[in-house]
């Protein structure tokens, strides 16, 4: 069936990193229901980018700067002048 299918595609997708789970205590403040936070490993997020060779060739590492006559352009972030 087209649903199988589907599932069957989704499970050959990569599963990337792990999502975590905390729930917030409160205590002393009344809640209608539980607050959790969800988040990735930052450093595991670090290596699935870092690894991905999708991504190859659109790291940059160096800062620089573009100038359109005497105008400095402003692109990504590493053009700007923050990232000198």
């Amino acid at each position: 069936s087209s649903a199988q299918g589907l599932l069957s595609h989704i499970d050959t997708i990569p599963k990337g990193p792990t999502w975590h789970c905390m729930k917030i205590d409160t205590t002393g403040y009344v809640m209608k229901d539980p607050v959790y936070v969800f988040w990735h490993d930052t450093l595991e997020v670090t290596w699935e980018i870092f690894g991905n060779l999708v991504f190859t060739w659109h790291m940059e590492y160096d800062p620089y700067q573009v100038y359109e006559g005497t105008e400095h352009e402003y692109g990504e972030w590493m053009s700007g002048d923050e990232a000198h």
